[in-house]
Parts: structure tokens; sequence; C-alpha cells
């Protein structure tokens, strides 16, 4: 009784992982991994394998849900990679000045003198 009461009249039912999938414009597979993760699935008979069932309410929560915590790792992503790549270009400098100074300036002082 209680799940007719959370899936309210302005929620569609979604009856099988092809209407599920479709609901959600993506794949069945990628549905059905999404369950792993948490997208709030019902299966009637209680069995692994059995047939699901989802309101379109709970599916669109869990997306917004989802989004957001996707949003932040997002920006940490898009920092590191800006941290990266500022590092990169410091490397490349480095490679380029080590590339122009003579072979001499790279060779250690103790081989340098040995020789003469």
């Amino acid at each position: 009784m209680q799940q007719n009461q959370a899936w309210s009249e302005e929620a569609a039912i979604l009856s099988g992982w092809k209407e599920i999938a479709n609901y959600m414009h993506r794949g069945v597979r990628t549905v059905q991994r999404w369950e792993k993760l948490g997208l709030p699935v019902h299966r009637p008979a209680a069995h692994l394998h059995t047939a699901v069932i989802a309101s379109s309410k709970d599916l669109d929560a869990w997306l917004l849900q989802t989004q957001t915590r996707s949003q932040d790792s997002w920006g940490a992503l898009q920092a590191r990679v800006r941290a990266l790549e500022a590092e990169n270009a410091e490397l490349r400098r480095e490679i380029v000045r080590l590339r122009s100074a003579p072979a001499q300036a790279a060779l250690p002082k103790k081989a340098s003198t040995q020789a003469a």
C-alpha cells in the first residue's frame, strides 16, 4: 500500500528494462548497469532475474541526485586537467631550454676536469 502512495498518479509506472531505458534515453544494458549504482527499480517477485518496474518520478529524482555528484567530480577533474596542462607546459619549456644549451653545460664537472 505504501508503494502505491509513493507512486502518485503524476508518476508513470515503467514496466521492464526497455521502457525504463527508453524513458531515460539510454540503452538497456546501461540502465541495467545503473541498477548496481542505485537506480531505483523494483522487482515485484523479489528475485534477481525477474521483471522490473520503476516510477518515472523516482528515476527523475535519482538522475538529479546523480548529476549533482557527477558535476562536483567534473569540476575537480577539470581543475586537475588544468594543473597537469600547466605542468606539461613547464616541462616542455625545460626540454627546450636543455636542448638549446651547449653540450658541455650538461656534462658533470668532474668528467670535464679529468679530461683536461
